[in-house]
């Protein structure tokens, strides 16, 4: 967030679009280079960049600093988990700075040690049941991801509040508000439900997680058993398990909330990697046309089935509709900016009661003077949240505590 500021100090609105786009892409670049190793296809790459980018579009449309999250984690996995990757020094000392400076950008940071754990952990337990050729790069696999665990781990506490962030998920709904407050980021997804309107995830998307719950599970099965079935041809001969623990631990976490959808570029890479080693090495598109074209007139579908089916419906209500207006730093109707500048040039004090979605805006223009009931974070206690809930309902807590008792209990 500071960086951000920074950035709009610096280069104005205009600068953080182009910053926002720029670091949008990045993330779908790093992607295709990510399927394009893991497939040995161009194609199959661009098909695996176009899922990846319905799953992830509703987070990548938001500069936010979660965008650091998404880019810190597929950098860390090209730095340290990738499989047939070459091992470097440099790269654990790469891995040590990306995470000293992820844990001061976003809570998200515990994936850059939650990743690696599971890939150690999957190499690990698949270490009896490997090819005799490949357990001597296994056992170098794990003990560089140990290494490059311990130092991001050791990374991630340079950072003001010690070990705090490390804490703050599981704080959630004790010391603050659950995150399932938050419609559109926290919800759980659930596969045997048909998505809610403009909430996500959208129907393709929640189409794609099924196909990616059906797939992943077979692929591994078959990759396991391929392991005692042939004679390993070096890393790239059999599927690798430290990419079928990341993609089953990722599947799980997509169920926990729709902000993890994005996560499924790990089930994603397996089915590519999966496609790689059924072609014995050679791009599965490649082996024959009908094939080849199959795949690309998948490639093409995705273009309408994300206008259409995909987050597109929800994501473009909060698209400027004239280029001129992405000039502008907010839209002012919605965050009633006229009322708080109204408030702002009457000198009011006192507390006020705000909605949480407007928090953040207030609370730019309009302490000290005035103190907000809450801003845009969830750092106040599940009570008055409780509280904000029953006001915005013009309701009381309770028999004995009323509606305009309960705004002079907060002092409103």
């Amino acid at each position: 967030d500071v960086g951000l500021a920074a950035l709009a100090d610096g280069m104005g609105t205009v600068g953080l679009r182009v910053a926002h786009v720029l670091l949008a892409l990045s993330i779908l670049g790093l992607a295709w280079s990510l399927f394009e190793r893991a497939s040995h296809s161009r194609l199959l790459a661009s098909v695996g960049m176009g899922l990846f980018a319905i799953l992830a579009a509703y987070r990548l449309f938001q500069l936010r600093p979660h965008l650091g999250t998404m880019l810190a984690a597929l950098v860390l996995y090209r730095l340290l988990i990738e499989p047939g990757a070459s091992r470097s020094r440099w790269k654990l000392a790469a891995a040590g700075v990306l995470l000293a400076i992820w844990a001061n950008v976003h809570a998200g940071f515990l994936l850059g040690l939650i990743l690696p754990g599971v890939a150690l952990a999957s190499l690990l337990v698949a270490l009896p049941f490997r090819p005799e050729e490949l357990r001597q790069e296994d056992r170098q696999r794990v003990l560089y991801l140990a290494l490059g665990l311990a130092v991001g781990s050791l990374a991630s506490f340079i950072n003001p509040s010690g070990v705090l962030p490390h804490l703050a998920y599981f704080a959630a709904g004790t010391a603050s508000p659950e995150l399932a407050r938050v419609g559109d980021e926290w919800i759980p997804f659930t596969l045997l439900q048909w998505p809610r309107l403009n909430l996500p995830p959208s129907p393709i998307s929640w189409a794609i997680l099924w196909a990616l719950w059906i797939c992943a599970p077979v692929i591994a099965v078959w990759g396991v058993m391929r392991w005692k079935q042939r004679s390993a041809e070096g890393p790239g001969s059999c599927l690798d398990p430290a990419l079928m623990g990341l993609a089953a631990i990722s599947l799980i976490a997509s169920l926990l909330a729709v902000r993890f959808l994005w996560l499924g570029i790990f089930p994603l890479l397996l089915v590519a990697h999966g496609l790689r080693v059924g072609g014995q090495g050679r791009a599965m598109p490649e082996r024959s046309r009908g094939r080849l074209w199959a795949v690309a007139i998948v490639a093409v579908l995705l273009v309408p089935g994300f206008l259409r089916f995909g987050p597109w419906p929800m994501i473009s209500r909060g698209v400027p509709a004239q280029w001129q207006a992405y000039s502008y730093p907010y839209p002012a109707d919605k965050y009633f900016a006229h009322a708080v500048w109204f408030m702002k040039d009457a000198g009011l004090e006192g507390n006020l009661f705000n909605n949480y979605s407007v928090g953040s805006f207030a609370s730019y223009w309009l302490p000290p003077k005035l103190k907000l009931f809450v801003n845009g974070s969830l750092n106040v206690s599940p009570e008055a949240m409780d509280t904000g809930h029953a006001l915005r309902r013009r309701q009381g807590v309770g028999p004995e505590v009323g509606f305009l008792e309960l705004l002079d209990r907060e002092e409103v």
